[in-house]
């Protein structure tokens, strides 16, 4: 099943971000950016508590972003 975040156009969330279509095109090319970036990235597209799960000595570990 399609989460809501899979149903959100580029556009939609270019609004959502106050940018342009393809500023959010380039975004989702980069292979890198800033934490501040993804962060409002992915609560622009409907992500509540967006965190990186990291493992470490076989534990997992949960990093708010």
């Amino acid at each position: 099943m399609v989460g809501e975040a899979g149903k959100r156009t580029q556009a939609d969330i270019a609004r959502e971000l106050h940018v342009s279509q393809g500023a959010i095109s380039q975004l989702e090319k980069h292979d890198d950016m800033l934490l501040s970036t993804l962060r409002n990235y992915l609560t622009a597209t409907g992500a509540e508590n967006p965190r990186i799960v990291v493992s470490i000595d076989g534990r997992d570990i949960a990093l708010k972003i």
